[in-house]
């Protein structure tokens, strides 16, 4: 059944051709001792209180310089060292569940 009407184009989300294809996912793009650095908008808990772990919404701005796609993951560095011996924070792994339009497809 066609639910598209006569002057409306279908939408294709797989971009990738042929849909298999990944070698147009951008990784490995910034690395440890040459970081991207971005700014933290807001961090809003999306989870209950009696949660058995914590899921927060982040907004990180990257200006439209930080390529992903959908299901990659940021390395993110907190500023500072570690008290107990000095060496810089360990690198922090956060999933992105964002379009890699943006959340306003803007």
């Amino acid at each position: 059944k066609e639910f598209l009407s006569s002057k409306e184009e279908k939408q294709d989300f797989l971009e990738a051709d042929p849909y298999w294809d990944q070698s147009a996912v951008p990784v490995n793009v910034y690395k440890n001792k040459a970081p991207f650095v971005g700014k933290v908008v807001s961090t809003k808990r999306i989870v209950g209180p009696q949660a058995t772990g914590e899921t927060c919404h982040i907004v990180i701005d990257h200006e439209g310089n930080f390529p992903y796609w959908e299901g990659q993951s940021w390395g993110v560095m907190p500023p500072g060292t570690r008290e107990k011996d000095g060496k810089p924070h360990a690198v922090r792994l956060y999933s992105i569940a964002s379009s890699r339009y943006g959340d306003d497809m803007t």
